[in-house]
């Protein structure tokens, strides 16, 4: 009965026509370095736009969907500028970063956009009729900067397909969780944040 509400959830939001956010997309490939802006539509979970940029050496800016969960940890690091927002390409690069996305917008036709929904459903009813395969992770996500949290179980979502185990060096803070590898290898970008990726059922374990 899950399954069949889930699965009907998942239809109602890949069908329904223009609802999905969009956001500017440029994540360059390595700290420092430059990338290609693109619109991108947001799957499931990724509620916000971010537009981002590392303020101490190497110097780095992406934008790209995200949830707003994981935008708030960006923000909680000291020497990362974020910016959230949950309104179309909203997430427009600060006028002063140091390194700004070139900018090739690719807009899809609407044939194009009915196949991506195609094929995204057929992607989804494989992940949710598929048994046991998600991956588990610990979660411990604390509500303030420095603050404490309990530690649990979750089993990660659409696209979580890694656990993170990270802390701050200053202000000292932590916190374990469902990620996906792209944004885990954001948080390893940062010199603030010392970050362990894995993917591997509960192998985030604190790193000590």
């Amino acid at each position: 009965m899950m399954k069949v509400l889930l699965l009907a959830l998942v239809l109602a939001l890949v069908l329904a026509n223009g609802s999905a956010l969009k956001c500017y997309n440029c994540v360059p490939g390595t700290p420092g370095g430059s990338c290609v802006t693109t619109q991108e539509t947001c799957g499931y979970k990724k509620d916000t736009c971010v537009s981002a940029t590392f303020t101490i050496s190497p110097y780095s800016h992406f934008r790209r969907c995200i949830s707003m969960a994981d935008c708030m940890i960006l923000q909680s690091s000291p020497n990362i500028k974020a910016k959230c927002c949950q309104t179309d390409l909203c997430n427009t690069p600060y006028k002063r970063d140091r390194h700004v996305c070139m900018n090739s917008l690719q807009l899809g036709s609407a044939s194009q956009s009915r196949m991506m929904k195609v094929l995204l459903l057929v992607l989804v009813v494989a992940l949710v009729l598929t048994n046991g395969s998600a991956l588990k992770c610990h979660n411990c996500v604390p509500r303030t900067s420095g603050g404490r949290c309990v530690t649990t179980q979750e089993t990660c979502g659409y696209k979580k397909d890694t656990c993170v185990a990270a802390r701050f060096i200053s202000p000292y803070s932590y916190f374990q969780r469902c990620i996906s590898m792209a944004d885990c290898k954001i948080l390893q970008f940062n010199p603030s944040i010392e970050a362990k990726c894995c993917q591997t059922d509960l192998c985030n374990t604190p790193i000590i």
